[in-house]
């Protein structure tokens, strides 16, 4: 009886106890969601439905990131004012202007506009001219690939670009002296295929192999002639065809010779004429002997004038060396350029030996014969001729690569200095900056950046639209409520007074759930009242006295 009791009790005070409104109960026992989960199909409102994206929205991403792309990039100019530009092609133009954009070489001549954003050089009373090729270097660029070699900060390319070279050859590739950076310095590979035509036996082999590469050359012609005529024959197939001797044949790669006697160039001015490929002569230090023969087939040599070869007078015609070879070559048409006898950067004072002074050696032609401007042009147009690269450097004129060097006198005088050199339209060397040689007839930087572009100002942010998140003004607050200093309205008493027709309010209104206590009687006696008996406890005794 006494378990039942106690349990009758217990279900008598839960349900004397108070109860919390249903909606706070409700809030109480919901799980709250993460910020990052996604809404379920389920939980979405009527206004919640998106409209399908239209041809014209979904292109719109990709438009903004090329717009932002267009912007990235910008135009980088350079303009060269005030100078004797020596375009070698088409003349000296004194005092002239030249423009480059992005590399490019956009106008040569007088009355250009300059942009404003375009870095300036002023070159008053200084010569401009192409930035010299050496078609053999060492020590330079880095091995091949050299766009991947090649260390573009390293002391020996900043000596080079102080000596006038641009470009130069390692190996079988040409790049550029784009000292700190790599882009753009690889200019060409694949140069030229290297033919040792010195022994009998070497010679009968190549040339069986150029008749068999050039009778697959003519099958296939005579198949494609056929094809176009709605003919039908076999396709001929390269079976035992030397795939070098068909890009030779084909114009794709030029053959570069290595030789210097007056028999083996006399052997290979006859093969170049005979089969009709294109051909490069490095030494021909006989060739002043040959030199008509040479330029009926059409070759280029590349000689260094001061070479030492003393003649044989045993022999019953005439051999050596001669300083007359490079002027004899080029009055027979024969397309020269001039390189120095080592092919390495020294310090140690050779006078001519080096890629140092590369000039010397055309001023030696010159003592020799050779014209002033071929002498030019035996550094520059002709070298790169010889590299198959003359669409893009060894003159200046509009749509070539802006490779140019700027002197404070004439290009073969031995006392002139480089002062700045310009590789793809960016200067790579400033002599003003260098202590390689800025010391010697210091001459003041004449090189300004471009003006910084005004920075615009900032856009005021966009009001947000109400109910974007943020409270509203009052939103939080009680009616009535009012923040500290707020002014009060008209016809209302500040605050503090109570209104007349209120009773002044104690400080904590009862709450919601507490229930107020019954009135307690006072003793007889006067003192305190006697303690409230609880309902449960009176029910309890109820029971006990009922059982």
């Amino acid at each position: 009886m006494g378990g039942h009791l106690e349990g009758l009790a217990l279900l008598l005070a839960l349900a004397a106890a108070p109860r919390a409104p249903a909606q706070e109960a409700f809030t109480d026992v919901t799980p709250s969601r993460a910020p990052f989960d996604d809404k379920k199909p389920d939980d979405k409102k009527p206004g919640d439905e998106k409209k399908p994206p239209d041809a014209k929205d979904a292109k719109k991403p990709d438009e903004k990131k090329e717009e932002k792309k267009k912007e990235e990039k910008k135009d980088e100019w350079l303009a060269v004012l005030n100078g004797d530009v020596h375009t070698i092609t088409d003349g000296v133009l004194r005092g002239a202007t030249l423009l480059s954009k992005n590399g490019r070489i956009q106008a040569v001549g007088y009355a250009i506009e300059v942009p404003a954003e375009a870095a300036t050089i002023d070159a008053a009373g200084m010569h401009v001219y192409p930035g010299l090729l050496a078609v053999n270097s060492t020590g330079v660029l880095g091995g091949e690939p050299v766009d991947l070699t090649t260390d573009v900060y390293a002391q020996n390319m900043t000596f080079a670009l102080a000596c006038g070279w641009t470009t130069m050859v390692s190996g079988n590739s040409a790049g550029k002296l784009t000292w700190g950076s790599l882009d753009g310095l690889l200019l060409r590979n694949n140069l030229w295929l290297r033919v040792n035509y010195a022994s009998g036996d070497e010679r009968r082999r190549i040339r069986e192999e150029l008749d068999t590469a050039r009778e697959f050359l003519r099958k296939r012609r005579a198949f494609e002639q056929a094809k176009a005529a709605g003919q039908e024959i076999p396709e001929p197939k390269p079976e035992g065809v030397n795939e070098a001797w068909l890009k030779l044949l084909g114009g794709d790669v030029l053959a570069r010779f290595d030789v210097g006697s007056t028999e083996d160039l006399r052997s290979i001015a006859k093969l170049v004429t005979e089969y009709g490929f294109k051909a490069v002569i490095f030494g021909a230090t006989e060739g002043w002997i040959v030199a008509e023969e040479l330029g009926r087939a059409g070759v280029s040599c590349v000689v260094t004038p001061h070479t030492p070869r003393v003649a044989d007078t045993q022999r019953n015609r005439p051999n050596g060396a001669t300083i007359e070879n490079a002027a004899l070559l080029w009055s027979h048409g024969v397309k020269v350029a001039v390189i120095p006898q080592s092919q390495r950067l020294s310090s140690d004072g050779l006078l001519d030996r080096d890629l140092r002074t590369p000039t010397v050696e055309a001023m030696f032609a010159m003592r020799g014969g050779l014209p002033h401007d071929a002498a030019e042009a035996a550094l520059t147009i002709n070298a790169a001729r010889v590299l198959g690269v003359d669409d893009r450097v060894g003159s200046l004129e509009p749509g070539k690569d802006a490779d140019l060097i700027i002197l404070d006198g004439d290009l073969l005088a031995y006392e002139s200095f480089v002062y700045y050199a310009v590789v793809n339209g960016r200067l790579v060397y400033d002599k003003a900056k260098e202590p390689l040689f800025r010391d010697l007839r210091p001459r003041p930087s004449t090189y300004k950046e471009p003006a910084p572009e005004p920075k615009p100002e900032p856009k005021p942010e966009p009001k947000k639209e109400e109910g974007a998140g943020e409270k509203k003004e009052g939103e939080g607050k009680h009616e009535g409520e009012k923040k500290p200093g707020d002014a009060p309205k008209d016809g209302e008493k500040p605050k503090g007074e109570p209104k007349p027709e209120e009773k002044p309010k104690p400080d904590d209104e009862p709450k919601p759930e507490e229930k107020p206590k019954p009135e307690e009687k006072p003793k007889p006696d006067g003192g305190h009242p006697a303690p409230t008996r609880d309902r449960t406890a009176i029910a309890a005794e109820s029971i006990r006295a009922d059982s």
